[in-house]
């Protein structure tokens, strides 16, 4: 167990940007051939790749920058940490065992106290047309998520109008969308056109956010938000304010959920649930993270995913000061340089509404699509909230109100609008950035859109759609529908 809840206090934080520079948006590059919807350079900017990272990329000493996990290393730290417990009579000596095996599967992803990369971190990159790349990107590589939506793209639009950014998710967004900057500027010069389709996914919504921020809007047509981070993420504002915990109905919710296609596991989560088991599993995990979450935030955390760049522009301005505190505090001059990173980056998310309204006011076409009815990891206090396995809908959505998961809002909730309330009267789209422009499909996972899917096609109709789209204009894809396993779409 205690092994388990160390883990589950890194995992965590991987499931789940300078000040507003104001830039105007820009004027077309003389000679280019104005353009309409499907007919722009599309672009994609992926989120996450994590076990995408290797250490020394591209020569003979390549490896994944996260250590494998295995069943010998497990048992190999397990027989450690009971043999030191024993010897030292010290359940601490065990911890110390457990920690520094966890610390050994990430170090390598962690930063320096500036922000830059401690060890030589790539992965691969795909700076041209996908055209480039048919073998690794169209007649081969996945078919899920981003790299389905890449085949999708490449039979619309042919692949040498598709362009697929990827990036070390980890640094500066600020530094990051140098790059997307110089993709958008080649996709133009290519195409001869004065804008680009932009689609981002998870990770790709604050790089977005950043591109924005220090570039302007006026390149971009349309600016898709799916399941993405532009919002930042409750979940790393929990971690790293050290708000973490494992509630008895966050932990039934979350394996009821994972557990639904095996009738055995199913019934055994059932059972184990009456019988107490869950209750005394979230009792011992709390007394353990009480004793040892500050060891473990200190010996391991701090130095991997708390000197990542990227985590401080996703934690929620208002647990910022806490999250500083906790993570760095004591040791504020050390980490200076990070702190000031972290500060520009959420001086940037404070300008985001504001640069967004205004980009959309001056023509950008925005776009958002949020996923629910998935239940989070049990690791946070605020673990019952809805999401898409891993991103909270409220936040992935631009400000929802939403209720916690396997519950409604009520029959007493009264809304502004009731025409933004959900079927179901789980979501109040009224609040959101662009209610108009933002989808929500229940039972979908994160990124869900398979080479081939209803749930594509979906997209894709935002994409081509020759004008603002709106949850108005198309019968097929109102702003509440379902998803199948298979990625099929029904309204309610």
């Amino acid at each position: 167990m205690k092994r388990v809840i160390s883990v589950l206090l890194t995992v965590c934080v991987i499931l789940a940007c300078a000040p507003l520079t104001g830039v105007a948006a820009g004027n077309a590059p003389a000679g280019v051939v104005a353009q309409s919807g499907e007919n722009y350079p599309f672009v994609l900017i992926r989120g996450i790749a994590f076990d995408g990272l290797y250490a020394n990329y591209g020569t003979d000493r390549q490896e994944k920058a996260i250590k494998p996990i295995t069943a010998g290393d497990v048992l190999s730290t397990l027989g450690k940490a009971a043999a030191a417990g024993i010897v030292h009579r010290s359940m601490d000596k065990a911890v110390d065992e457990v920690i520094g095996y966890a610390r050994e599967i990430f170090e390598k992803l962690g930063c320096n106290k500036d922000g830059t990369s401690t060890y030589d971190i790539g992965l691969p990159r795909y700076p041209l047309s996908a055209a480039h790349y048919m073998e690794e990107l169209i007649t081969g590589g996945g078919t899920g998520a981003e790299e389905g939506m890449l085949k999708s793209a490449a039979d619309r639009y042919g692949a040498d109008n598709v362009y697929y950014f990827t990036y070390d998710w980890r640094m500066n967004p600020l530094d990051i969308c140098d790059e997307i900057n110089d993709m958008i500027n080649l996709a133009l010069a290519e195409h001869h056109t004065d804008k680009v389709n932009l689609l981002n996914c998870s990770m790709g919504g604050i790089e977005t956010i950043a591109y924005l921020s220090k570039y302007g809007y006026g390149k971009i047509n349309k600016c898709v938000f799916l399941c993405s981070t532009f919002y930042g993420l409750d979940i790393v504002s929990d971690v790293f304010s050290g708000k973490v915990s494992v509630e008895e109905e966050a932990l039934y919710a979350f394996l009821d959920e994972k557990t639904e296609t095996s009738p055995a596991l199913h019934f055994a989560v059932e059972v184990s649930n009456k019988a107490g088991l869950l209750k005394l599993v979230s009792s011992l995990a709390n007394r353990f993270i009480d004793r040892y979450k500050d060891k473990v935030f200190d010996e391991a955390l701090r130095d991997t995913f708390g000197t990542m760049p990227v985590w401080w522009g996703l934690t929620r301005p208002d647990a910022y000061e806490e999250a500083v505190d906790y993570i760095f505090g004591g040791h504020e001059e050390e980490y200076a340089d990070l702190i000031a990173i972290g500060d520009d980056l959420q001086a940037m998310m404070a300008g985001r509404d504001r640069l967004l309204k205004e980009a959309a006011a001056n023509g950008v076409q925005f776009a958002v699509v949020a996923n629910y009815n998935n239940a989070m990891p049990p690791v946070t206090e605020r673990a019952l909230a809805n999401s898409d396995g891993g991103l909270e809908t409220a936040l992935v959505s631009g400000g929802a109100v939403v209720a916690d998961y396997g519950k409604t809002l009520g029959d007493d909730y009264v809304p502004s609008n009731p025409a933004y309330l959900s079927p179901d009267r789980v979501i109040d789209a009224s609040t959101c950035l662009f209610p108009d422009c933002t989808w929500f499909v229940k039972d979908a996972g994160h990124v869900a859109s398979n080479y081939g899917s209803e749930y594509s096609d979906f997209l894709f109709w935002i994409v081509d759609f020759d004008g603002r789209p709106t949850v108005w204009q198309n019968p097929q894809y109102p702003q509440f529908m379902k998803s199948g396993r298979e990625q099929n779409l029904d309204v309610f």
